[in-house]
Order: structure tokens, then C-alpha cells, then sequence
């Protein structure tokens, strides 16, 4: 079974929250090169959802919670993790912190 073989939506410029990347850029880590590399090639400017910016970066929030932190583990226990295998722990993370599926 492939999981969300397409991007999902992305947020038009004018919606309201804030533009929250479902796969984090890294900062000074540089996470983007390797979502993009193979075998995930995983553009994560196209995976973005809303959030409101409380639930984004409030106190209480996903990024203050550990969203970040998250992935890290996920990426240093599976560096050669495959396309499918990262949109799982995208689910099993997203759900973690009480974020609903999106489409």
C-alpha cells in the first residue's frame, strides 16, 4: 500500500494560522536534503497543513512539546528510512501530538 503518493494540500497565501511544515526543514540540520533524497524524494514545501499559532508554537504547542525532537530520534534511528516508511512516522508523530489526519 502507498501512503499519500501525492503532496497534500497546501495552504493558500491568505488562510488563516500558521503555515506548519508536516516535515520539518531541521533547522541547522538541513533535514530538507534528506527528505528530498532517495528513496523518500520528499519535497516538504509541498506537505504543509495550518495551524493556529497557539497550537503551532504557544506554549503547549507541537513545536514546544517536542515536534522537532520527534523527528530527530525518527531520523537518527532510520537514516535510510524509505518514502513509505517516513509517511508513517509522519502519521504515528502527527498523531502523537494530537494532530488530526490531513488530507
Amino acid at each position: 500500500m502507498t501512503l499519500f503518493p501525492f503532496p497534500t494540500a497546501t495552504i493558500s497565501p491568505g488562510e488563516p494560522g500558521d503555515r506548519h511544515h508536516r516535515f520539518p526543514r531541521g533547522g541547522k540540520k538541513n533535514w530538507r536534503k534528506w527528505f528530498a533524497a532517495a528513496p523518500r524524494y520528499i519535497d516538504i514545501d509541498t506537505y504543509l497543513r495550518p495551524l493556529t499559532p497557539a497550537e503551532h508554537t504557544g506554549i503547549g504547542g507541537i513545536h514546544p512539546e517536542g515536534y522537532i525532537q520527534a523527528w530527530a530520534d525518527f531520523i537518527e534511528a532510520n537514516e535510510d528510512a524509505t518514502r513509505e516508511e517516513t509517511f508513517e512516522a509522519l502519521r504515528r508523530i502527527e498523531a502523537k501530538f494530537g494532530i488530526p489526519p490531513y488530507p
